[in-house]
């Protein structure tokens, strides 16, 4: 029964895009792409299941992947007939074509981290089918789409309790994980890089897995070519989560333990180093003037348009909601000034009401976070992207750039705010009267996956 999932929503797809197309032959190119895309999606859809979920898993993803598709036309038709062509997806698309004829010929582009990075990245994507734009579009909306399925499965390596159906309509669904990284972009591409890094990151944290290791080296890299920055802030969650968590899969042994936390303080280190050379920030004097300067300009370039703010950089804890609701809710439906800014606010009106409505619940549960490593890591990042990005005063690329936190964020609603049909109401008093093992104490192995649970 199950077989017939793929084959659903490939057909699905075949049909409606016949529809979409039935007067034009411009788009043959990026039809044949979006039907192989979705067998490779269904092929993978029927493989990552496990007892837990293979009832239910294929189906979700599926419908996730079609979602994706109708995103990414859409994504495709506002920038070609609303913005009249003018996008950083056409330079993408147009270098990536000839780029791909390097990588074909073992020759390499130019590879200066950010935009020539992306372009470089377009061409190695391109290797194998140069497709026409929209299918270029089809593309980075499957490596995104790969990325949140990693997303979702690094959730269900490393939490426990969960509520694996939910978190599955949250990354498979959420507007702004469905809609920005869906284009040839920068956004598409970050998204498989995270979701490669941190299924890595989960399997350490759940299982001492250090084969992990080298998925989170490849992961980050990826990021790193795009925004070092973003892959320095994994890697200190990482770190972070690993040092401070009273939880994990396996009974880590101390020198085990030193030995992962030693590895990740010097990826840490390299990917800090290199986001300071992106940045044109000196380690050696002056750092704070410097850090300063950066988040000057960065003020200055995002006042520009009719989606910027008031507002500064954080700096104080009392401006942290402020910030937050900045970073992570707005643009709300008054502040809205075109048709995609008005879609976005309405997900941002009711995220901040889910979230307001169980912020009570996830405080309750968040202070056992430490019995938790993933759930720490997606709590320091959340907090990170946070700080970081307090600095962004142009509300319409922060609904883009927040689709790198929002599985994170998502993952932490999920876990924190809603109970587990298993959970007792009287597991949040009990818990308090546990004694915590010492932080470099073996931990005992859990009996599920290796997961320590949130609850005793």
């Amino acid at each position: 029964m199950l077989v017939l999932v793929p084959m659903v929503g490939g057909l699905t797809l075949v049909v409606g895009y016949a529809i979409a197309i039935a007067n034009s032959h411009e788009h043959v190119s990026a039809f044949g792409v979006a039907v192989v895309a979705t067998v490779i999606v269904g092929m993978i859809a029927m493989s990552v299941g496990t007892k837990e979920d293979k009832r239910w898993l294929p189906a979700m993803i599926m419908a996730g992947f079609t979602g994706k598709l109708v995103a990414s036309t859409v994504r495709w038709w506002v920038l070609v007939d609303f913005y009249d062509g003018s996008g950083d997806a056409i330079g993408y698309h147009k270098l990536g074509s000839e780029y791909a004829h390097l990588w074909r010929s073992f020759r390499l582009p130019p590879m200066e981290l950010g935009t020539e990075a992306m372009e470089a990245v377009a061409g190695l994507v391109y290797v194998p089918y140069i497709p026409n734009f929209l299918g270029g579009f089809y593309m980075f909306a499957t490596l995104a789409f790969i990325g949140q399925i990693l997303c979702y499965m690094a959730f269900r390596n490393a939490t426990v309790p969960r509520r694996l159906k939910l978190y599955a309509v949250a990354i498979f669904f959420a507007p702004t994980v469905v809609y920005w990284p869906s284009s040839i972009g920068k956004e598409s591409v970050i998204m498989f890089g995270l979701g490669i890094a941190v299924y890595g990151i989960s399997k350490l944290l759940a299982a001492g897995d250090t084969g992990s290791l080298f998925t989170i080296a490849i992961g980050s890299a990826i990021v790193a070519v795009i925004r070092p920055h973003v892959a320095a802030m994994v890697a200190a969650a990482a770190v972070f989560a690993l040092a401070f968590s009273k939880g994990s899969g396996v009974a880590l042994m101390r020198r085990k333990r030193a030995t992962l936390l030693t590895l990740s303080l010097i990826g840490l280190a390299v990917l800090t180093l290199v986001s300071a050379s992106n940045f044109n920030i000196s380690l050696e004097t002056g750092i704070e003037g410097q850090i300063g300067e950066l988040v000057t300009s960065v003020e200055e370039q995002t006042t520009t348009g009719g989606s910027s703010v008031t507002g500064e950089f954080i700096s104080n804890p009392i401006d942290f909601p402020e910030v937050t609701l900045r970073v992570l809710f707005r643009p709300l439906p008054h502040e809205a000034d075109n048709a995609t800014t008005l879609a976005s606010s309405f997900e941002g009106a009711a995220m901040l009401a889910l979230f307001l409505w169980l912020l009570i619940p996830m405080i309750k549960r968040g202070y056992r976070a430490r019995r938790d490593p993933y759930m720490l890591f997606c709590m320091m990042f959340t907090l990170e992207f946070i700080i970081a990005f307090s600095s962004f005063l142009n509300l319409g690329l922060l609904a883009r750039e927040r689709s790198q936190v929002w599985p994170f964020f998502l993952a932490m609603i999920v876990a924190l705010g809603f109970r587990p049909p298993d959970e007792p109401d009287k597991a949040d008093a009990a818990v308090g009267d546990l004694p915590e093992p010492a932080m470099w104490a073996p931990d005992p192995v859990p009996a599920h996956h290796g997961a320590v649970p949130l609850r005793p």
